[in-house]
């Protein structure tokens, strides 16, 4: 089974994947995924703060939040990569189960560790891939197309995922996505109005 076979053909990927489902797998691969990119971070960080402890006076630095974060050094990239290891985790539990439940409302008769294997089967392929579209998107009006290509296309990757996983089908595999995403999406737009609203008679002032 090649690397890309998942990206190219998903459903009949999904499919012959389905019987290995193992949590322990899925859970290593968002733990692996998570340290690389919290280390990457953590190094970013570290060189930053680094750079700006270097041409900003000590005091002035110690003053701010950006203070804290100097005095980190070398020890931020460890902090990068425990924080990475945990969200990594905790954010794909979370996507999983939100998307499980909506499924089961569907007709869905998959297992959470189905839904959750699958979802760590997608992470290296689609993390290369989105390293050629950042690139790619860097192209003037030509990369905005092809952002919005890639964004369409993991929909569909999703639709694959939930509908195999789940054995259902992909308009309602689709909604199971899509469902929960406008409903998160208009509570998020509802606590920024609130927000907004709120401090509108204290900026009147």
């Amino acid at each position: 089974m090649g690397f890309f076979d998942i990206l190219t053909k998903p459903e009949l990927t999904m499919k012959a994947l389905l019987p290995k489902a193992d949590f322990g797998s899925a859970i290593k691969t968002f733990a692996i995924y998570g340290l690389i990119v919290g280390l990457i971070l953590g190094i970013v960080v570290s060189i930053l703060f680094s750079l700006i402890s270097a041409f900003v006076p000590a005091a002035t630095l110690s003053a701010t939040p950006l203070g804290m974060l100097a005095g980190l050094g070398l020890l931020a990239i460890v902090v990068g990569a425990i924080m990475g290891v945990i969200f990594e985790i905790v954010a794909s539990l979370v996507i999983t189960a939100i998307v499980f439940v909506f499924a089961k409302l569907f007709g869905g008769k998959g297992t959470f560790t189905q839904n959750y294997f699958l979802y760590s089967k997608l992470v290296w392929p689609l993390l290369v891939v989105s390293i050629i579209v950042a690139l790619l998107s860097m192209i003037p009006l030509l990369g905005a197309l092809i952002s919005l290509l890639f964004l369409i296309y993991e929909i569909y990757l999703g639709m694959n995922l939930v509908s195999v996983a789940n054995k259902i089908s992909k308009l309602r595999a689709l909604a199971a996505i899509l469902v929960p995403a406008i409903i998160i999406g208009i509570v998020v737009a509802a606590i920024v109005a609130a927000a907004v609203m709120s401090a509108l008679p204290a900026m009147a002032y």
